[in-house]
């Protein structure tokens, strides 16, 4: 992990605004065991890159500034070493219980719609991931109906 996924991880906007200031960067993946997934002996998978953190830690307020800075902008369509998107994460930390479900859904829908506003031709929900599984095929796959 770096800097910047503590500063995420520890909802310290302030502390992100200044690393990416810096040249930290947006696109770095934290690998280590800690974040894999719990059935691979990890702790926690959110995604192994900042923007994928901070959506799947439900902070809109750092997606919308990783994604739109005026330094290095994180690209929503990029893909950790699993294939997945930021997309995927979320689907990977849906739980169907209401609460989880309306944050998850809310984020899901912001990050579509930014998508389609700064890549308009690109459809991240289309992207598969390492295993031949778009966002919405992992969420039917895995049971996470909402």
């Amino acid at each position: 992990q770096t800097a910047l996924h503590i500063a995420i991880e520890r909802r310290c906007k302030h502390y992100v605004d200044l690393l990416v200031a810096q040249g930290a960067d947006v696109h770095a993946q934290a690998r280590g065991r800690f974040f894999q997934p719990k059935d691979e002996g990890g702790y926690f998978y959110f995604g192994e890159l900042p923007l994928s953190l901070a959506a799947c830690t439900n902070q809109p307020h750092i997606v919308n500034y990783l994604t739109e800075n005026p330094h290095k902008k994180a690209d929503m369509r990029r893909q950790d070493s699993r294939g997945n998107t930021v997309l995927h994460a979320l689907v990977a930390i849906a739980d169907n219980t209401r609460e989880n479900t309306k944050f998850v859904t809310k984020m899901y829908d912001l990050l579509l719609l930014k998508c389609a506003r700064l890549f308009p031709d690109s459809n991240l929900e289309a992207v598969l991931n390492n295993d031949g599984l778009s966002p919405l095929m992992m969420a039917a796959k895995t049971g996470k109906i909402g």
